[in-house]
């Protein structure tokens, strides 16, 4: 009797053990895409200071599920919290100029928390990062866009990646 009560005990855990194991894989692996920029030289172009502007060059599809990609941008295909990274190596076209970075959701300007700004000396080459969580409708998309706080030069985002994970 000792026996199958332990045999019984065993087999509970097991079961149990396993529907967490797959509640956690289906879970890491449902809702996450990603688009990245490789070696692109093309500048955004700033035609009006404190105006955000899309980085409309050289995005390209990373790893996606259930969630699409198109012209530079990542679209969700169900309702909830993501958890969005991004980086982004730049560089500007004229010396003191402040730039920020951001993460916009359908077309509006980037919420304050996925901004960082950055100020450019005479050739410098800037990393920039930032993550943010923010709750995401279907058809809902994301995509990266700068700021010319201080002017009208351009900036060149010649590296980038941006990620998203439905929590």
């Amino acid at each position: 009797m000792k026996r199958l009560i332990s045999i019984l005990l065993i087999l509970f855990v097991a079961t149990i053990f396993a529907q967490d194991k797959q509640h956690l894989v289906g879970s890491l692996n449902s809702n996450f895409g990603e688009m990245y920029i490789a070696d692109n030289s093309t500048e955004t172009t700033i035609s009006a200071g404190s105006t955000w502007y899309e980085v409309t060059t050289g995005a390209t599809a990373g790893s996606l599920v259930n969630v699409t990609f198109s012209t530079n941008k990542l679209t969700v295909s169900e309702d909830g919290k993501y958890f969005i990274t991004w980086s982004a190596s730049t560089s500007a076209a004229s010396i003191n100029n402040i730039f920020r970075i951001g993460i916009s959701v359908n077309d509006s300007a980037p919420a304050n928390n996925t901004i960082i700004r950055r100020k450019y000396g005479n050739t410098d080459v800037g990393a920039s990062a930032g993550s943010a969580v923010l709750d995401l409708s279907t058809d809902d998309y994301i995509k990266l866009e700068v700021y010319n706080e201080t002017g009208t030069g351009n900036i060149t985002v010649s590296w980038a990646n941006i990620q998203l994970h439905r929590l």
